[in-house]
């Protein structure tokens, strides 16, 4: 079974695109970053036989926020609280050893194939 993850944040005003926000402001940041996290979803729907968001923060509104998001069509995954290396080998540890391909949530150009060509890779490797 193949998996693709998405670490994606809740797009709260003050914390996603921070270095983006001193140029915009927070609520057009968030805004912004809301766009990307939506059409992600929605464009990597059917990537991998799994498809998992693993959301920041692990809170109930987050977590209902990318239930709605989802539309069933990922298991949710709260990211540990810790580095971002770490979180990312837990990530791997919970859904391998199967092919497992995990992106960022700040890819909003990221062709749709790519995973796939990276799924197909990781049958060799």
């Amino acid at each position: 079974m193949t998996t693709f993850g998405m670490f994606v944040k809740n797009p709260e005003p003050g914390r996603v695109k921070t270095r983006l926000a001193a140029a915009i402001g927070d609520a057009a940041a968030a805004q912004l970053y809301r766009g990307f996290v939506t059409d992600l979803i929605q464009r990597f729907r059917s990537t991998g036989a799994r498809r998992v968001l693993a959301y920041s923060p692990a809170e109930a509104a987050c977590r209902e926020f990318f239930t709605q998001q989802s539309a069933g069509s990922y298991e949710l995954w709260p990211q540990p609280i810790t580095g971002l290396g770490t979180r990312m080998r837990q990530f791997f540890e919970a859904y391998g050893p199967e092919p497992v391909v995990l992106i960022g949530s700040d890819s909003p150009t990221l062709p749709v194939g790519f995973p796939n060509v990276a799924f197909a890779m990781l049958k060799h490797a």
